[in-house]
């Protein structure tokens, strides 16, 4: 019985890895490749999303605003029709809650706020980033153990060095590079 349950369970492991390295999901049947057009739009998001990130290293509410604007016209910029049906119904989801926290961020004068809507805003940008990539820079996802009272928090850089978004000034280089999304060729 056990050597049965060991060899469905390779089979299973098998099957994942082949379907991983086909570059098919086995909980989506929607296979058409994210065009280059789009993944070139995706990464003008992505730039504008630095932008406020290094405003927020900063402590700068002001800029950080204005960085959100940028953001906010690179999203409008994105055609969704570059992309098959089934991933259309995402990315649609995705950008409603990135216009949402950029709004936030754009119409807030207060870093505190800024800081939380930037917090979502990074964990959206990095699903972007291994849904629709690979983009043309590479980014480190970070974490800073410290941010929101100790309970932690994550976002991306397209450096390796460190310039906490959410301690800024008070502790700028708080923090570590836990993962890496490599740019594409």
């Amino acid at each position: 019985m056990r050597k049965r349950i060991n060899v469905l369970f390779f089979i299973g492991l098998i099957g994942t890895v082949l379907l991983s390295q086909s570059g098919v999901s086995a909980g989506n049947s929607d296979t058409k490749p994210v065009s280059g057009k789009f993944r070139t739009q995706l990464d003008s998001v992505v730039k504008s999303y630095l932008q406020v990130k290094d405003a927020l290293g900063q402590s700068s509410f002001k800029q950080a605003a204005k960085s959100a604007q940028q953001l906010k016209k690179s999203l409008a910029a994105v055609d969704s029709k570059l992309l098959a049906k089934m991933k259309q119904k995402e990315w649609q989801k995705r950008a409603a809650l990135l216009r949402q926290n950029t709004e936030k961020i754009a119409k807030t004068p207060d870093l505190k706020t800024q800081r939380a809507a930037f917090s979502e805003l990074s964990k959206q940008i990095g699903i972007l980033a291994k849904d629709y990539g690979p983009l043309s820079v590479t980014l480190y996802r970070q974490y800073c153990p410290m941010a929101f009272n100790k309970k932690g928090g994550k976002w991306l850089s397209d450096s390796k060095e460190i310039l906490n978004p959410y301690l800024g000034a008070d502790m700028p280089k708080c923090g570590q590079v836990i993962e890496t999304i490599r740019a594409g060729k």
